[in-house]
Parts: structure tokens; C-alpha cells; sequence
């Protein structure tokens, strides 16, 4: 049997501006990282997008990538009419460029609203071009959730951050929406895997670790060791994962 590939669509680069102790931030590259793990990619998103501003994380994680394959780009997103970031197509065709082949989006945090009227046209360019598009679970309620992806039914959306407690959230969003997806490092409960098996959601469930702020260890053990099907087993591990990365066309 085939060892499992581990695909983590949850890293982040950077320092934040209240780091815990003790983190091994910038002390060790990323990709040394990954290899103590067993992890063979993972997607990167930089703090600075989140607490700086898009512009100034965007800048930063073409620097902390730089050329190594296994490190995903993801690009910080918002809408433009501000003018703080360019217009979608035009944003879309800058990650296109830069190799970026998913976003991350801070509603709550940047101060502007994942309806319609405000992120409709950056919205539907990612779900027309089927980039995946990352949204801490704290950034919005779980009503916005629902809206946007019966808005954007083809948007291949990505919840990271989760907790142990939202399968009753989860659980009819996934059996409404096919595009929609959980990082599942702070989803860790007892024989959760198992359970999203049995009810034909396997297939929304991707691994994740959110280094360096918390050790891949739990998620690693909960894939490694779930009672569900080796095919399942491959899925979550990073199958799924880069399925989505392999389609997306900014």
C-alpha cells in the first residue's frame, strides 16, 4: 500500500503582531517544517494579508515561497471599489501570473460584507474561474455562509479554523453544496471522520494543520488512524485538496 500524501491547505507565513510562545516563526523555513511532519505540500497564506493589508501579505508571500514547489501561494482578496486592490479580472490575471492558484478572504477583519452587494463581482470571478477561496470560520456567521454559497453555487469555498462543535452547521450545508469544503485541523472530536463518512461527506473534508501556530500532530493521528475507507483515507489526506488546486484557472 502506497504511503498517504499529505496536501495541508492551511499554513500560514509571518509573524503576527501577538505571536504565542513558544512558535517557531521565521526561525526555520516552512519547508523544514512540512518535511518533519511527512507533509508533502501544503498552501501558504502570510499573516501580513490578515493584519497588514492584502497588498503587503501578497508582496510577502511571493518572498517566503520563493521557488519551492511543495509552498501553494494564496493570495489575500477583497473587493475593489475602494481602490485598495484591483478590479477581479484584473486581480485574477495578477495571481495568474504570479502563480497563485487560491485566495483568502477576511471580511470581518478588513471591515466589508461577503453579500452580494459588496463582494458579488470578486465572488463570482473565483467561482468562475473555480478558484478556491479560503474564509476563517470567525470571519463570518454561519447565516453569510449560507448565503454566499447559494449565491455562488459553483464557488469553491474552503472553511479553515473550525471547531469540534459545528457539525450541526456542517452537516445540511454540505448536503446543499457541493463546492464546499473543511480544513479540518480544529475539528477534532471523537471518530468525527467516521461519522462524515457514513453520511456521504468524506469527499468536503480536507487536511490541515494551521502551522506554525499549532502542531499538525492531531490532524495527522485523526486521518491516519480514522475508521474509514483507504480511498476516503486518500481524499482527505490531500486527494481532494489537489483536485481543487489542478482546476483552478485565476
Amino acid at each position: 500500500m502506497e504511503p498517504l500524501r499529505f496536501f495541508d491547505a492551511n499554513v500560514m507565513a509571518g509573524r503576527p503582531r501577538r505571536p504565542p510562545d513558544p512558535v517557531p516563526w521565521e526561525t526555520r523555513p516552512l519547508g523544514d517544517l512540512l518535511d518533519e511532519f511527512g507533509i508533502a505540500e501544503a498552501l501558504v497564506w502570510h499573516v501580513e494579508g490578515k493584519e497588514a493589508g492584502p497588498a503587503w501579505g501578497n508582496a510577502r508571500i511571493l518572498e517566503v515561497t520563493g521557488g519551492d514547489p511543495r509552498l501553494h501561494r494564496v493570495w489575500t482578496a477583497m473587493p475593489a471599489d475602494t481602490g485598495e486592490m484591483p478590479p477581479p479580472a484584473d486581480f485574477c490575471a495578477e495571481m495568474r501570473r504570479n502563480d497563485v492558484r487560491a485566495a483568502i478572504v477576511f471580511p470581518k477583519t478588513h471591515a466589508w460584507s461577503l453579500a452580494d452587494w459588496c463582494a458579488g463581482p470578486l465572488l463570482a470571478e473565483f467561482e468562475a474561474r473555480r478558484v478556491p477561496v479560503l474564509l476563517d470560520q470567525e470571519e463570518a456567521p454561519w447565516g453569510d455562509i449560507a448565503a454566499v454559497l447559494a449565491a455562488h453555487p459553483d464557488l469553491r469555498l474552503i472553511l479553515i479554523g473550525g471547531t469540534y462543535r459545528n457539525d450541526r452547521f456542517l452537516y445540511p450545508l454540505f448536503a446543499r453544496h457541493a463546492h464546499l469544503y473543511l480544513e479540518i485541523s480544529g475539528w477534532q472530536q471523537h471518530r468525527a471522520l467516521a461519522a462524515a463518512a457514513r453520511e456521504g461527506h468524506v469527499g468536503h473534508l480536507l487536511f490541515g494543520s494551521r502551522l506554525p501556530l499549532y502542531t499538525p500532530a492531531s490532524a495527522l493521528t485523526a486521518v491516519t488512524h480514522a475508521d474509514i475507507s483507504e480511498d476516503d483515507r486518500r481524499r482527505v489526506a490531500g486527494e481532494t485538496l489537489e483536485r481543487l488546486i489542478k482546476e483552478a484557472q485565476p
